[in-house]
Formats: structure tokens, sequence, C-alpha cells
């Protein structure tokens, strides 16, 4: 990554310790095959990563001019390193867990300076 890159990840990951006021989340991510039907992975293995976190936000979408709340859907930016310092990409198939929350990742973007990524926009619903 780039300087700059660094430095606005650096920045993400600061306020969005900030905001969450010290909140951490353990990201779960599992490898294997998921079965969607059955809600269970066959094979591979899980890791878990701690996160420092902003309280995740009701997402709203804008549908002709004005915005609606998407009923149950939340979004939430991820840092790209845990607080121990390693790399993360989320994906749909993780879990993310806020307190004694449970909250299922659907979708995943990331939020990119230049060529680098300085954080992910996760929608996830519990």
């Amino acid at each position: 990554m780039s300087n700059l890159t660094d430095e606005f990840a650096a920045a993400i990951a600061e306020l969005a310790s900030e905001l969450g006021e010290g909140l951490t989340a353990t990201l779960t991510q599992r490898s294997g095959t998921f079965n969607a039907s059955t809600q269970t992975y066959t094979g591979g293995e899980t890791a878990q990563h701690e996160l420092a976190i902003a309280p995740p936000s009701e997402q709203r979408q804008t549908q002709g001019g004005s915005a609606e709340l998407r009923s149950g859907a939340l979004t939430v930016v991820l840092p790209t390193t845990s607080t121990a310092g390693v790399a993360i990409t989320p994906t749909v198939s993780d879990t993310l867990t806020v307190g004694a929350t449970t909250l299922q990742i659907l979708s995943v973007q990331a939020l990119r300076i230049g060529d680098g990524i300085a954080g992910w926009l996760c929608e996830v619903r519990g």
C-alpha cells in the first residue's frame, strides 16, 4: 500500500475506535463449503479476529429521491487489519459478533483510496 493509503486506513481504524468508545467486535471467518439452505459449513477451518469498530448503523437506500430504511439491515465499516495487526478481508460467509449479537455479513464493498483499500463497508443483519 502507499503511504497515503496506510495513513487513511490508520485514520479509519482510529476514528472507528473513537466512535465506538472502545467497542470491539469479533469477525469469524470460515473456509470450506457453505450450504445456504441449511446455513452450515462442511470442511475448512474457522479463524476469529478482534476488531475495533464504530457501532453499526441503519442502512438507508434512496428510491425516488427519498431515503428509506431497509428492513433489518445495518451497515458497519470494518478496518483492514485486526487489533493484532492481521490483515483481514471479510466475505459474505463471515459473521460479526458485537457483544451478545451475531450479525451475518450480507455484502462487502472495498473503501478504496487510489489503488489501495482503506476499509470495508459491510451490510449486516442479525
